[in-house]
């Protein structure tokens, strides 16, 4: 559990690492995602970028955030789940990312009908610590809970690069590096992504 006001930022590196425990993660990005305080971060300005197969898609509501307090109960409790609304880059909306052949690149925020729920959150959780009432424990996550194919996956590595922008028209940089989806989800997994 990490306090909220010194949260490794979770709420992207838990859902990467969770992954695999062989993913390829970038410290760079990890020491970057350290000195965000996600209590103060405008959640408008926060985007994931992935590049991945071209065989594989996210839509809305394939990714969840949830932001919870951990040993609160009652009014002061938080437990809040979010859309991350996912769409397909055009051409420059990633900044310098580009998929290479084979490769899709779509982008995922939080989506506009939740931002003013999460702000509030947030400002729960300001006051929550400010007032000292409670320890502000908790934890802020992203999870997959779908995804589709539109395409046969095929054989050989199904590898995906995770990228983070804080700011609106700030750098995108990397999180994750080539990570294989084959080798972290298994045959099994991959056999029931439904089609698109």
């Amino acid at each position: 559990m990490k306090n909220f006001g010194q949260a490794l930022a979770p709420l992207y590196a838990s859902a990467f690492l969770a992954l695999s425990a062989c993913a390829s993660v970038n410290p760079v990005g990890l020491a970057r995602l350290a000195a965000m305080d996600p209590l103060s971060a405008d959640p408008q300005q926060i985007s994931v970028a992935a590049r991945l197969p071209q065989a594989l898609k996210l839509r809305t509501g394939d990714l969840v955030m949830v932001l919870k307090t951990n040993g609160v109960e009652g009014p002061d409790a938080i437990d809040e789940t979010f859309s991350l609304a996912v769409t397909d880059a055009a051409a420059g909306d990633a900044g310098v990312i580009a998929p290479r052949d084979g490769e899709r690149l779509q982008t995922a925020r939080v989506a506009p009908q939740d931002l003013e729920r999460l702000r509030a959150a947030q400002a729960k959780a300001r006051a929550m610590k400010a007032s000292g009432k409670h320890k502000g424990k908790g934890s802020l996550t992203v999870s997959a809970k779908g995804g589709c194919k539109t395409a046969e996956l095929g054989e050989g590595p199904l590898k995906m690069n995770l990228y983070m922008q804080t700011q609106t028209g700030g750098e995108r940089f990397p999180v994750v590096n080539a990570l294989d989806l084959r080798r972290a989800l298994g045959g099994e997994t991959l056999g029931k992504i439904p089609p698109c």
